[in-house]
């Protein structure tokens, strides 16, 4: 084996790292930024936007940001390959819920369960985590799809991406800004026809109330905030990721 044990989520980009990490510091967890890291033989990680954390139970995880929707499972590959050789305890898939051509959220769990069953994973028992037995010690599958499940509200972007996950959240700790949000993109002279609009609320969000940050510590600043932080911790709880990070943790 070399190193320590790690778990590994593989996320899309850099704001659902940001997102992930503000959640995990939230929960305890220390930023292990270039520090000596076990897990690679104590040398510090470096490149590829990685983060890196030491739980409350002094386990380690790192996340990896792809750069891109069709990245995602190509990436995982890698790790599920080293798990042949190192011990890595989870790898976690994190997606949004609509993918860039606009495909229903079950699409996700389907993709998923394709892609463990690609590398002849196990489902464990009723979870919809899967195993790897090919692995000299146990590996876990996982996925978190963000999705908010809030009514239909046209202060919130349709798509299920983070981008509505996170302005749901504020939503509920703080109704007129989604009020003053929509109302600002409604009164846009001549706005693109190709615009994203669901990364169009989030950017007036975070332009509005947290322009000190930008726009990628935006969905880090979230969890800052007390009400949005507690709605958001509904929210994920509801979509089952609470269960895939309190199980990471430990």
């Amino acid at each position: 084996m070399i190193g320590e044990a790690e778990s590994i989520i593989v996320c899309e980009g850099y704001h659902d790292r940001a997102f992930l990490r503000g959640w995990l510091i939230a929960r305890g967890c220390e930023d292990w930024k270039d520090k000596k890291y076990p897990p690679q033989n104590n040398r510090s990680v470096k490149g590829g936007g990685h983060y890196v954390f030491r739980t409350p139970t002094q386990r380690w995880v790192r996340i990896v940001p792809v750069g891109g929707d069709g990245k995602l499972l190509g990436n995982a590959d890698t790790y599920v390959q080293e798990a042949g050789s190192r011990s890595i305890e989870r790898i976690v898939l994190v997606w949004d819920g609509d993918d860039a051509g606009g495909a229903p959220t079950a699409s996700r769990e389907q993709s998923f369960e394709s892609w463990a069953g690609r590398h002849s994973a196990q489902q464990i028992n009723s979870s919809p985590d899967f195993g790897l037995v090919s692995c000299p010690s146990p590996t876990r599958l996982s996925l978190i799809v963000w999705r908010a499940q809030d009514p239909s509200d046209s202060q919130l972007p349709d798509k299920q991406t983070l981008e509505r996950l996170a302005c749901a959240a504020v939503h509920e700790a703080y109704p007129s800004r989604c009020r003053a949000v929509k109302e600002w993109l409604e009164a846009r002279p001549s706005p693109p026809s190709s615009e994203k609009l669901h990364k169009a609320h989030a950017a007036s969000h975070m332009a509005g109330w947290f322009s000190d940050r930008g726009y990628e510590g935006f969905f880090d600043a979230v969890w800052e905030d007390g009400g949005v932080r507690a709605a958001l911790e509904r929210r994920l709880e509801a979509i089952g990721a609470t269960r895939v990070v309190d199980e990471l943790l430990g």
